[in-house]
């Protein structure tokens, strides 16, 4: 009998450090977070600073309407994290995580999203599912390859963009602007669209989705 109550002891006790590792380890996280976000409002309030983010930690935080141009966020962990009415012209945002992350009213103009083979950062699947990206300006941005599946994209700016290789499966692309896009190899099956949506000259879209897919 004794044997048995230590050993549920050990079971307790592991347990229980169990939790008080997982608990330290999620408090680490946000304390570095909250220090990493500090540090991108600092940089974002003067507009002559580096914005030196590349491989930060910024997820699931609020960081509509920084000015964060030319910033260097390659690799930054973005999941979750609101980027709305952002200026992001220029910025080189290759490999980063973006599942879930808003870009409502954003100014993407020339920004790089794509994929790049980097050994310094996690090597990227291109994914951009789910992204808000409504009425952002993304003009000249590269897109290369990215998966754009399921993205809110309606209103957005895309003029002269990067889109070869980039798949827009149920996304919404309702007045959308692609006018003079790179859409060589793009897939475009499955995307919703309507009368509004401009396309490059002589490129003719399949046709639009059942918007119902699109939600």
């Amino acid at each position: 009998m004794g044997a048995l109550l230590v050993a549920g002891q050990w079971v307790i006790d592991d347990r229980r450090s169990d939790r008080e590792v997982q608990i330290s380890s999620r408090q680490s996280e946000q304390a570095e977070r909250r220090e990493n976000v500090r540090f991108v409002r600092d940089r974002s309030a003067d507009e002559r600073a580096p914005r030196p983010f590349a491989g930060m930690d910024l997820g699931h935080q609020n960081l509509a309407g920084l000015q964060m141009s030319s910033a260097d966020l390659r690799g930054a962990y973005l999941v979750g994290t609101r980027l709305d009415s952002a200026v992001l012209t220029g910025a080189n945002l290759t490999n980063a995580g973006l599942s879930g992350t808003t870009f409502t009213g954003a100014n993407l103009r020339g920004a790089d999203l794509s994929c790049r083979d980097e050994p310094k950062f996690v090597a990227c699947n291109g994914s951009a599912m789910g992204v808000r990206f409504v009425s952002a300006d993304l003009a000249k941005s590269d897109l290369v390859d990215v998966n754009l599946s399921y993205a809110d994209l309606g209103d957005a700016n895309l003029v002269e963009a990067n889109l070869r290789g980039a798949r827009f499966f149920a996304a919404k692309l309702y007045a959308a602007d692609l006018s003079g896009a790179i859409v060589s190899g793009t897939d475009f099956a499955g995307a919703c669209y309507d009368d509004l949506t401009r396309w490059p000259t002589e490129f003719t879209p399949p046709p639009p989705a059942d918007p119902r897919s699109c939600n």
